[in-house]
């Protein structure tokens, strides 16, 4: 069920939330009420994948209190790797003449499993690295593992902090947060379905054209531009909607974007963007790669072990987001730039002019964002030659052609808003004038009555 659709925004988060608040009083029986309603939401996505999330949970449950955190992180990692390898493992069964390869392309990807295995994982290094105790609660490390706003592709929370919460409810919510919940989610609901929708649209409907010989300088940059901004605003308007439909249970989930198109660097732009997943590679992947190098290399060897942690994480990065050349090949040159920017900081090299730096960022982000569509290298290729300008300039009448006006006026808006400074909900909060409230009611009006199909959030499923 998605998030934007009226299922889920008109019946299935009113009744919710009135079973939450209005029949139960204890925070124990809402605990249990949160985890019917978060598995009651994935049965409705696809109810055959409840036995693997219930399964893996229990299994990370276990292997933390006895400290077989190995073998939990395994089982994690072999349930991913199975069904993100699913067309690899089906070819090489096919190839060896077992045609049960061809029941594997079936299998859909279940829903968040990424981010549920990445939970479990950070779950178990916690409890090795002693950050805190095991839990001896199953039903809250379920609920923290399963909990239904944020399972479909995060923002990714640590079970010290959601745990906590989920173990002591709130016994009501006051006006304010009411309010800033509905903030939330209409401010996701709009970037969604006012912006995003209509830019990914575009950047489909012309995925094709670096690979027409007509096309140009202009083509090719609305291409990434459209695929930029829309991916940004699909997944910071989920990010928006997340944290205000948690809100509504008492739940505080933490940021995943902060402008990032105003960052001043690489590093910076990693710090503002999937903020909860750079962190999660940041800490259970960079930081302990980094030290097995020094321990093995020697702190004279401080740099590339660094250097060699870095361009591994990132390449892990891009994996997970699918084994395509485009996916890699963007984690490869994401590494390599962070290499470069850690490089000349410990020689005190930058560009002086920030406004400079902020451009060359930029180019970076959006020719990474090239290589990142690309299927293969060939389309890369060709994308980034018309980029530059080398494959020749359509002319200004390709922009006058008839059919693009709302997604040039779409464009314009979300690149007014992006480098505003005011794009992220949080930043909004902040006002309380009945104007204000007006507005936002009349933009959530506009959101529902332009709901079509349902359309999901790039993420999802990952």
């Amino acid at each position: 069920m998605s998030l934007t659709s009226h299922a889920f925004l008109l019946l299935f988060l009113p009744i919710s939330l009135l079973f939450y608040w209005r029949f139960f009083k204890t925070s124990q029986s809402r605990l249990w009420v949160l985890l019917a309603l978060s598995y009651g939401f994935y049965a409705l996505a696809d109810w055959k994948y409840i036995p693997l999330l219930l399964g893996l949970s229990w299994i990370t449950f276990q292997t933390a209190r006895r400290g077989w955190f190995t073998t939990g992180i395994v089982i994690n990692l072999a349930g991913l790797a199975f069904f993100k390898l699913i067309g690899w493992e089906s070819a090489a069964l096919n190839g060896l003449g077992f045609p049960v390869g061809d029941v594997l392309l079936n299998l859909a990807l279940p829903l968040g499993l990424s981010y549920y295995t990445f939970k479990h994982i950070s779950y178990l290094l916690d409890i090795k690295w002693q950050v805190y105790p095991a839990s001896t609660d199953f039903t809250v490390f379920a609920a923290y593992a399963a909990f239904f706003p944020q399972i479909s592709a995060g923002p990714l929370s640590s079970f010290q902090n959601t745990g906590k919460q989920l173990r002591a409810l709130p016994e009501r919510l006051s006006n304010d947060q009411v309010f800033d919940s509905l903030v939330y989610i209409t401010i996701g609901l709009s970037k969604k379905l006012l912006i995003a929708n209509i830019l990914l649209k575009f950047a489909e409907t012309n995925s094709l054209l670096p690979l027409v010989a007509e096309s140009g300088l202009i083509s090719a940059w609305l291409l990434v531009l459209a695929s930029a901004l829309g991916i940004y605003f699909d997944f910071s308007g989920y990010t928006d909607m997340v944290i205000g439909l948690a809100q509504l249970f008492g739940i505080r989930l933490p940021p995943n974007f902060n402008n990032p198109f105003l960052a001043k660097d690489i590093q910076d732009f990693w710090n503002r963007w999937h903020i909860s997943l750079s962190k999660w590679f940041r800490v259970y992947v960079f930081f302990p790669l980094s030290r097995k190098f020094l321990t093995k290399l020697g702190t004279e060897n401080k740099g590339f072990s660094q250097s060699a942690a870095n361009l591994i994480t990132m390449f892990l990065v891009g994996l997970w987001h699918g084994i395509t050349f485009g996916n890699l090949a963007w984690g490869v040159l994401m590494g390599l730039l962070l290499n470069l920017q850690t490089g000349l900081k410990r020689r005190k090299k930058k560009i002086r002019s920030e406004f400079l730096a902020r451009l060359v960022l930029l180019l970076f982000v959006f020719v990474g964002l090239a290589v990142f569509i690309s299927p293969d290298f060939e389309y890369a290729r060709l994308l980034l030659v018309k980029l530059s300008g080398l494959d020749g300039f359509e002319g200004w009448s390709f922009l006058t052609m008839s059919g693009n006006e709302q997604f040039y006026a779409t464009l314009l808006i979300a690149v007014v808003i992006a480098f505003s400074g005011f794009v992220e909900a949080d930043k909004l909060l902040r006002t309380r004038t009945r104007w204000f409230a007006t507005a936002m009611g009349i933009l959530l009006a506009l959101c529902l009555l332009s709901m079509g199909q349902p359309v999901d959030f790039v993420y999802v499923q990952f």
